[in-house]
Formats: structure tokens, C-alpha cells, sequence
């Protein structure tokens, strides 16, 4: 396989907002940049052609780079959508009495699980049995 079709099927593995970081870590981090201009308007095939244009033999090198950087972030990325789901559904459902039960059931139930394995842990791991209160 070409360099260029590998560069394709990478870049068409991203989500527009990972492809808007991987265009602002081709302008800014320690490789030759491209220039924002050129970037601004380039779909995934424009930018293949920029970066074997401007890297050559180390596009390879450079897409790898800039995947794993993207990935690393990624997890924090996702955290941070998954707090903001869980944010949306609290405050959702205060609208509706049935899923505010649900929900208050199913919250004290994770917390009383979750005291129960932290005290399992502490009293463990240190030899001690101390009490752990989550609120």
C-alpha cells in the first residue's frame, strides 16, 4: 500500500473535530508547518496531498505522530462528553418525577457499592479498618 492511500484510510478514521486537531498539529508542532491557509479549506484528500507535498518520506512518520497525540487527548475529550451527558441528565430529570425515583434509587445504590469497595480497599491495603463516607 502507497503512503498516500494509508494517509487516506487514517484520516478517514477521524471525526471532524479529531481532523480539525490534526490539521492545527500540522501548523504548530515541531514539524515543518503548513501554512493555516492551506489548511482552512482541505477535506481529508487535500490534506494527503499537502502532507506528501511538504514531509515526503517522513509523512509516515509525522501522520503516526500526530495520531498518538490525538488518541492520548482523546480520553479526556470522551470523560469530558460523558460529564456533560451526565450533567444533561440531571438536570433533565428533575422534570419528571418517575425518572427523578429512578435516578435517587439508582445513586444511592452506586454509592453504598462504592463505600462498600473503598472501605474493602483501605482496610486491605493498610491493614486498617477505617470508615469511608462518600457523599
Amino acid at each position: 500500500m502507497d503512503i498516500k492511500q494509508w494517509l487516506k484510510e487514517h484520516l478517514e478514521d477521524l471525526d471532524s473535530r479529531e481532523m480539525k486537531y490534526f490539521h492545527w498539529y500540522l501548523q504548530t508542532d515541531g514539524f515543518k508547518p503548513i501554512k493555516k491557509g492551506q489548511l482552512e479549506d482541505a477535506d481529508r484528500l487535500d490534506t494527503v496531498n499537502l502532507m506528501v507535498q511538504t514531509y515526503a518520506s517522513n509523512t509516515k512518520t509525522v501522520t503516526e505522530k500526530i495520531l498518538e497525540k490525538i488518541k492520548s487527548n482523546k480520553g479526556l475529550t470522551d470523560g469530558r462528553k460523558c460529564l456533560k451527558h451526565q450533567t444533561n441528565f440531571l438536570l433533565n430529570i428533575y422534570s419528571g418525577s418517575q425518572q427523578t425515583k429512578v435516578y435517587l434509587r439508582w445513586r444511592s445504590r452506586f454509592l453504598q457499592r462504592l463505600q462498600m469497595k473503598v472501605h474493602l480497599v483501605c482496610s486491605s491495603e493498610s491493614g486498617l479498618h477505617r470508615k469511608v463516607s462518600i457523599k
